[in-house]
């Protein structure tokens, strides 16, 4: 089971949020002993323990999109996340692994939030933050299992 963490802020000169976000990741290192990352801007941290189960390989987090700044963190799993690598490519989404975190971060990257989240099966929580609108969105699945 990964570990997920994150905060926003509003002025980034005032703290060192990447050690912050360390800290917060060290505190729950069990829940993901595998891998870890991070990300800083502007406007949040995000940070991720890895516990590796689908496509060693791959999977690794968080994943950022490099040109519109979107950002996924993913604990769980999407039971039919390889129904869509079709729908995906057709879309302009180039996928760069077969994991379950991919899907997911193209869904929402082509389809947004709504339509992802009725697209999914699955047990998961993830925070989505997407830059152009600097919203952060944080969902998981209908019985909250994770």
């Amino acid at each position: 089971m990964c570990g997920l963490a994150g905060f926003t802020f509003s002025d980034v000169s005032s703290r060192d949020y990447e050690t912050i976000i360390a800290d917060m990741l060290r505190r729950i290192e069990y829940r993901g002993p595998d891998e870890n990352g991070v990300v800083v801007n502007d406007a949040l941290a995000l940070g991720h323990n890895r516990l590796t189960i689908i496509e060693p390989d791959g999977g690794q987090q968080p994943r950022c999109h490099e040109a519109s700044g979107n950002t996924l963190i993913f604990n769980g799993e999407i039971y039919n996340h390889r129904a869509f690598d079709a729908k995906i490519q057709a879309a302009g989404g180039v996928l760069r692994d077969h994991c379950d975190t991919e899907t997911l971060f193209w869904l929402l990257q082509l389809f947004g939030v709504e339509k992802t989240l009725s697209m999914v099966d699955g047990m998961f929580a993830f925070a989505w933050y997407e830059a152009g609108t600097e919203t952060l969105y944080l969902a998981r699945d209908r019985f909250g299992s994770r």
